[in-house]
C-alpha cells in the first residue's frame, strides 16, 4: 500500500482519464500536456497502492480496482463541487452563468415567463438554456440544473439529488369522424 494523504486534484486527473478513455483526450480537457496527466495518474496509483488503468492499443481500460475508486472519486467531486457551491454562492451576490438543462417542450410551453422574470429580477446571472433530452453530468459542470421527466426513479445516478416536480399527463384527442375513420380502417388520414 502507498503513503501518504490523497491529493485531490490526482483524483480530477484521474477522473478525466477514466472519462475520456485516454491520456491525450483527459490532458485536452483539463488544459494540461499529457505527461502531466501521467505523473498525476501515477501519483494517486502509488498512494493507493493499486493499478488503475491498463494500457492497451486502443487506449486505457479501467481495472476493477479502478473502477472501485471510480465511484469513490465521483462521490468525492460531488462533495467537492457542493461545498465550493455552497461557500461561494455565502458569499458572492448572485452572479455568473447559470446552465439550465430540460427537454424542448418544458422550455418552450412552460417555463418561458418563468425564465424571463428569473433573468429581469437577476441581470447579473447569465441564464444559459440546455435544451435536450440528453443526459448532462451534473458532477462534471456540464450543466447546473437538469429538469427532465423520468419514468423510473430507481435509474437515477445515486450521485443526483433532487426534489420531484409535479405529475405531467398526456391525452391524444381526436374528433368523433377521425375516431371512426379509424376503426374502419382508414388510418391514412390519422397521421
Amino acid at each position: 500500500m502507498g503513503q501518504g494523504m490523497i491529493d485531490w486534484d490526482d483524483v480530477r486527473y484521474f477522473l478525466a482519464v477514466a472519462r475520456c478513455g485516454s491520456v491525450r483526450a483527459a490532458a485536452e480537457r483539463l488544459d494540461v500536456n499529457h505527461a502531466t496527466v501521467l505523473r498525476r495518474v501515477g501519483q494517486l496509483e502509488h498512494r493507493l497502492g493499486v493499478r488503475m488503468f491498463e494500457k492497451l492499443p486502443s487506449g486505457y481500460r479501467m481495472t476493477a480496482a479502478g473502477e472501485e475508486v471510480l465511484g469513490l472519486a465521483e462521490q468525492m467531486e460531488a462533495s467537492s463541487n457542493l461545498l465550493q457551491a455552497r461557500i461561494l454562492g455565502r458569499d458572492q451576490g448572485i452572479s455568473g452563468l447559470l446552465r439550465v438543462t430540460m427537454p424542448p417542450t418544458i422550455a418552450t410551453h412552460l417555463l418561458m415567463p418563468t425564465f424571463a422574470e428569473f433573468a429581469q429580477t437577476h441581470p447579473a446571472v447569465e441564464l444559459a438554456l440546455l435544451t435536450s433530452d440528453e443526459v448532462m453530468n451534473l458532477t462534471n459542470r456540464e450543466a447546473d440544473i437538469a429538469l427532465r421527466v423520468v419514468y423510473d426513479r430507481d435509474k437515477l445516478p445515486p450521485n443526483l439529488h433532487g426534489l420531484k416536480g409535479p405529475e405531467l399527463l398526456s391525452g391524444v384527442y381526436a374528433s368523433r369522424d377521425l375516431v371512426a375513420a379509424w376503426r374502419e380502417g382508414r388510418r391514412e388520414r390519422l397521421r
